[in-house]
């Protein structure tokens, strides 16, 4: 079985490697790795091991993950829609700056972005049952997240902006908007939401 690990087995092994590298890690920065690294166990071995050369005999806290390890794309999609439930223009801004920049496809962030409003609206109207983590395709956490996410919005501003998330596609697909336009006007349509 290759499925990722549960978050309390990665904590643990996060826990007792960084000591075996010769640094500490506080709890907050071992869980904010997690995150960045969305549970990939191959990423996390590497991006402990950077840290710990980093703070060799020293504690890895918050700041240094943030500086030295690169988030996923998972992360950053989450980042985008917390700054939209917050109505954040300015970290919305930087999270989708940053999210070009790496070099990712505006369709693709469209894409990711409409299934994870999709989610969001889903967790949002259904009552939790005990498959709706594999029915959703992830772990149980991701729906936990999913959940708290969820109630910084009402479900007709999920439905709304899953909407506005759908037009946007269909409008790159029609040839009515570029896609860079697309996903721009989204993220600030939402926001005004």
């Amino acid at each position: 079985d290759c499925s990722k690990l549960n978050r309390k087995t990665i904590l643990s092994w996060i826990a007792a490697n960084s000591k075996e590298y010769g640094a500490g890690i506080t709890g907050s920065a071992a869980e904010l790795l997690i995150d960045y690294c969305a549970c990939d166990m191959s990423r996390i071995s590497a991006e402990l091991n950077k840290l710990c050369s980093y703070r060799v005999g020293g504690v890895i806290s918050e700041e240094d993950v943030v500086q030295l390890t690169a988030p996923d794309v998972d992360f950053k999609i989450f980042a985008l829609s917390e700054a939209v439930a917050g109505r954040n223009a300015g970290k919305a801004a930087a999270v989708l700056k940053n999210l070009t920049e790496s070099g990712a496809s505006p369709v693709m962030l469209l894409g990711m972005l409409y299934a994870h409003f999709r989610r969001l609206l889903y967790v949002a109207i259904t009552p939790y049952y005990e498959r709706m983590p594999s029915d959703l395709g992830v772990k149980e956490y991701a729906v936990k997240k999913a959940k708290e996410q969820a109630a910084r919005f009402t479900p007709l501003k999920l439905k709304k902006i899953c909407d506005i998330l759908q037009s946007a596609d269909y409008g790159i697909k029609s040839g009515k908007m570029t896609d860079k336009t697309a996903l721009e006007l989204t993220v600030l349509r939402a926001l005004g939401m």
